[in-house]
């Protein structure tokens, strides 16, 4: 099981990245991939950061339409109030080790991670290694 971090989600629209990103995530079974809530939040902050207009609207229906896909299909895994005890120990083991994460984001997705057991998919591996999540990386895994 395995949870898609932002720049991996982003990465199927960024026109560099979509050659290596769509091709590895085609090899990846369907029913182990998963979507959170913060990657969510994440993925709509960055649409209203474009200007408005044409490319602003396809990136929103393009995004609105994969997010629904994964939650119809029950796969997108939400921060709870029993994930901050995961959140908390793995940001206290990444700073007793000199590895601070500095993004709630970061840290939120990779306490999901370690509440689930799964693995994380992303370009930034350091944040969530340093929590103590298993990490691939699909741009080095080429």
């Amino acid at each position: 099981m395995m949870i898609l971090d932002t720049n991996v989600v982003s990465g199927l629209c960024r026109g560099a990245d979509r050659p290596i990103i769509q091709p590895w995530l085609n090899l990846q079974a369907t029913e182990s991939v998963w979507l959170t809530d913060i990657v969510i939040a994440e993925l709509r902050v960055g649409v209203l950061g474009w200007p408005e207009g044409k490319g602003r609207a396809q990136l929103d229906a393009f995004y609105e339409d994969l997010i629904a896909r994964f939650m119809e299909r029950g796969r997108v895994a939400s921060f709870t109030t029993a994930t901050t005890r995961h959140f908390a120990s793995g940001m206290a083991k990444a700073k007793a080790a000199g590895r601070e994460v500095r993004s709630f984001a970061e840290g939120a997705i990779a306490a999901i991670a370690l509440e689930r057991r799964m693995m994380v998919a992303t370009r930034d591996t350091g944040p969530f290694e340093a929590m103590g999540v298993r990490v691939v990386n699909p741009w080095a895994d080429q």
